[in-house]
C-alpha cells in the first residue's frame, strides 16, 4: 500500500479548489520544512534513549566501565557501529587487553584476597574488605564441615561483590577484578555444594573442568 502524506494530500485539495501554483510550492516547502524538523527531533530521541539504554545496561559512566567484547556487539545492534568497525574494534580490543588468567584453586584465590584486602585503604573501604574478610572465613573453613558458618552467606557476598565491582567508587586493576570476579564463582560452587559436602578439593575440581582442564 502506498501511503501518502499530509502535504500531498493538502497540494491534491488546493488544487482541486483552484489555490495558485506559488501557494502550492509554499505548502510543499513548508510542510518539507517541518517534515525534517520532526525526524531531526525523533532522531536525536532515538539516540538519546540508546545511549540511556546502553548506560543502563553496562554502566558506561563508571570509571571501572571496560570495553568488552559484549559491548561491542551491543553498540552494533544499536546501530552505533557498522560491521566493519565492529569487526576492526574487536581486532583492537583483543591485543590490548590481555584477558587476565583465571585462577586455578582455592589457595591461588586466598592468595589473591589477602593481597588485596592488605592493599586497600580501612576507611575508604570498609564495605568491601568486611566482605574480603568474610569470604576468607569461608575458604578457610572449607576443609571442617562443622566449623560456625560466616555471618555473611555465599550469594549475599556474591550480590555484594557484583554491586563494588560495577561502581565507579573504586577503579579495579584488571587482575584484582579478575580474584573478585573468581571469588563469586568459587562461593557460588560451595554454596551448590553445600556446609556438608563442601572441600577445597572438590571446589578445585569444579574450578578445574570450568577452566578447561
Amino acid at each position: 500500500m502506498i501511503s501518502i502524506s499530509d502535504t500531498t494530500l493538502n497540494l491534491l485539495h488546493n488544487r482541486h479548489n483552484g489555490v495558485s501554483g506559488t501557494a502550492n510550492t509554499d505548502a510543499v516547502q513548508t510542510g518539507a520544512a517541518t517534515d525534517n524538523a520532526n525526524n531531526a527531533e525523533s532522531s536525536i530521541s532515538t539516540r538519546a534513549e540508546k545511549l540511556a539504554q546502553l548506560n543502563k545496561e553496562f554502566n558506561i559512566t563508571s570509571s571501572g566501565f571496560r570495553v568488552s567484547q559484549t559491548f561491542i556487539t551491543r553498540l552494533t545492534e544499536l546501530g552505533f557501529l557498522s560491521s566493519e568497525e565492529a569487526e576492526k574494534l574487536s581486532g583492537n580490543l583483543a591485543s590490548s587487553n590481555p584477558v587476565e588468567q583465571t585462577t586455578q584453586s582455592v589457595e591461588e584465590l586466598q592468595e589473591s584476597l589477602q593481597s588485596l584486602f592488605d592493599r586497600l585503604a580501612d576507611e575508604e573501604n570498609s564495605g568491601l574488605k568486611t566482605l574480603i574478610g568474610s569470604s576468607m572465613e569461608i575458604l578457610e573453613n572449607l576443609d571442617n564441615p562443622n566449623a560456625q558458618g560466616s555471618d555473611l552467606t555465599e550469594s549475599s557476598i556474591i550480590a555484594a561483590l557484583d554491586f563494588h565491582l560495577n561502581s565507579s567508587e573504586i577503579s579495579f586493576s584488571g587482575k584484582d577484578r579478575q580474584t573478585l570476579e573468581d571469588l563469586q564463582t568459587v562461593l557460588s560452587i560451595t554454596e551448590k555444594l553445600g556446609q556438608e559436602n563442601h572441600s577445597s578439593s572438590k571446589v578445585n575440581q569444579y574450578l578445574k573442568i570450568m577452566n578447561g582442564f
